[in-house]
């Protein structure tokens, strides 16, 4: 009977055994981690510097009053097309308009005309009928959209890589791009941000308002028949000082590789060294935290 007991006991620690290593088997099984990985390409390389900047009219045309007096007709409304030449407002002399002189027949009673000397959007009105005006006082303004510029500050290092005629690229809100070209770079450096002004003009005549924030890339350097991965694939150290990527091995093995970096632009970073194969299997993502010679489960 004793021996039935021990007997008993014996094979309850025994399935218990069983058990715990089968649940440690399935733990391991579930812990080994899935990654994704993709292949080294060959690819030509481009660096962009990318600045902030902010659209502009670099003319526009001041509408003043030719003489004293009241203004008895607006021919215009803000945001119009004005052509050059045509009539934007009528002025009465001041003695004319004390005099009630409503009639525009004879030299001293008819209204005086002010038009425009230029083509142009009329962006701002100073004035309405009957309101008093003296000789000189600003009327309205004329912008000019085909006198559009980009305003950019550009760091004083750069300053090597701009030059007039340069091209560029001019990316508006929501990603559309546009060429442009280094129009005029300003003879100033601001003292306390050390960067200098330069105006991009558009390639091809495209209307923007004015104060519109883009941003500008310009080309830093290039090169072709570079190697290169993916940018979520390079991970780096908390100093980001030394970089490395994880490479599948043996199709479950994560080694860890360090190497150094060469061009970068959004999506691709260059490997200089060590020299990748194109079969080589890299991890793009799943390698974050992964200790070195990790037990991993691929996935293309």
């Amino acid at each position: 009977m004793k021996n039935s007991a021990l007997l008993t006991i014996a094979l309850f620690f025994v399935c218990i055994g069983c058990r715990n290593k089968t649940a440690e088997t399935d733990d391991t099984k579930k812990t080994v981690p899935e990654v994704h990985f993709v292949n080294p390409r060959i690819e030509t390389m481009h660096e962009y510097i990318t600045l902030n900047g902010t659209s502009l009219f670099l003319q526009k045309e001041v509408v003043r009053s030719t003489v004293t007096g009241y203004i008895t007709e607006v021919y215009s409304t803000i945001g119009e097309h004005i052509k050059q030449g045509e009539k934007l407002f009528a002025v009465k002399t001041s003695e004319a308009y004390a005099m009630n002189a409503k009639s525009d027949t004879g030299l001293f009673s008819r209204s005086i005309a002010i038009k425009s000397s230029k083509s142009g959007v009329l962006s701002v009105l100073s004035c309405q009928p009957g309101s008093y005006v003296q000789q000189g006082d600003v009327l309205a303004e004329l912008t000019e959209p085909e006198n559009l510029v980009v305003q950019i500050s550009v760091p004083y290092e750069f300053n090597d890589l701009i030059r007039t005629g340069k091209e560029c690229s001019i990316v508006l809100p929501g990603g559309k791009q546009l060429t442009g070209y280094v129009f005029r770079i300003m003879p100033l450096v601001d003292k306390l941000s050390q960067t200098q002004n330069v105006y991009v003009k558009l390639k091809s005549f495209t209307e923007l308002p004015e104060n519109l924030n883009v941003t500008v890339q310009i080309l830093k350097s290039s090169k072709e028949k570079a190697m290169t991965v993916p940018k979520n694939a390079v991970l780096s150290n908390e100093t980001q000082d030394k970089f490395r990527v994880m490479k599948i091995v043996n199709d479950t093995l994560a080694v860890e590789i360090p190497v150094v970096k060469g061009l970068e632009n959004d999506g691709e970073i260059e490997i200089i060294s060590p020299q990748l194969l194109l079969t080589d299997k890299i991890i793009t993502q799943g390698g974050y935290g992964l200790p070195d010679s990790s037990a991993v489960k691929p996935l293309k």
